[in-house]
């Protein structure tokens, strides 16, 4: 224990305080096809300060994710930001996806959105340039759940695409 706390000292003694909270640049985003409604249901998850960031540098305005002074700006510019940058296609055919909303968890937000109806996925392709604009180093996780099949991929930037099949 006190080597723990000999380390935690001296760790935070050389702490640069102006550096991000975590020293990485993630997203992941559950994919699933819904057989009922015949819809892909997304989850998207970002950390929030690269995400207020990336949206300010792609839009040139500032917005706060979790207490947003126009929640309708704030939803405009999340789903668009999203719909170009996660770009799905379903057994060879484009998906678009519709913004349902959003929710904090801790230090990211959950971003929901539901594609149109499709057929069963025999392939799912992705264009996942999420983050890119503004952080080297990005890397974003899939994951791609159709039945009882998940499959997971990566992308680590300047690679952003990635294809599923089942």
């Amino acid at each position: 224990m006190l080597n723990f706390l000999i380390f935690l000292v001296h760790s935070l003694s050389f702490t640069n305080f102006n550096v991000p909270l975590h020293p990485f640049y993630l997203s992941v985003s559950e994919i699933k096809y819904n057989s009922e409604s015949k819809h892909l249901e997304l989850s998207v998850k970002i950390f929030i300060d690269d995400f207020e960031n990336t949206l300010h540098k792609v839009s040139g305005q500032s917005i706060n994710l979790t207490f947003p002074k126009d929640l309708d700006i704030r939803d405009q510019l999340v789903e668009e930001y999203i719909q170009n940058n996660l770009i799905l296609s379903v057994n060879g055919k484009p998906a678009a996806i519709q913004f349902l909303g959003l929710e904090k968890e801790e230090e990211a937000v959950w971003c929901y959105f539901e594609s149109d109806a499709c057929e069963v996925p025999s392939s799912v392709q992705i264009k996942n340039t999420l983050l890119y604009q503004a952080l080297d180093g990005q890397i974003n996780i899939m994951h791609v759940t159709v039945g009882n099949q998940r499959k997971s991929l990566k992308v680590d930037q300047p690679e952003f695409e990635a294809a599923f099949k089942f």
